[in-house]
């Protein structure tokens, strides 16, 4: 709520809340498949190796688990 105050004050211009980033069966996460924490700062501190993006939920399910058998074949 201290940040609609900000905008309410005039101390910021805008506020942006991602909660989800689907948008028209797209599926966009991190690359262990966790979704985006935007509360990490600009640069989502922590992010776990990539940001995944696919255009559907079937094709982004068989990306994230090719990653996890790369990972899991490898010492990345």
């Amino acid at each position: 709520m201290v940040k609609y105050a900000a905008i309410a004050r005039g101390d910021a211009e805008i506020f942006m809340k991602f909660a989800r980033c689907e948008e028209a069966g797209g599926v966009v996460t991190d690359a262990g498949g966790r979704p985006l924490d935007f509360s990490r700062g600009t640069y989502l501190e922590g992010l776990d190796r990539g940001i995944v993006a696919c255009c559907s939920a079937k094709l982004h399910e068989g990306f994230i688990g090719a990653v996890y058998a790369s990972w899991d074949s490898s010492n990345l």
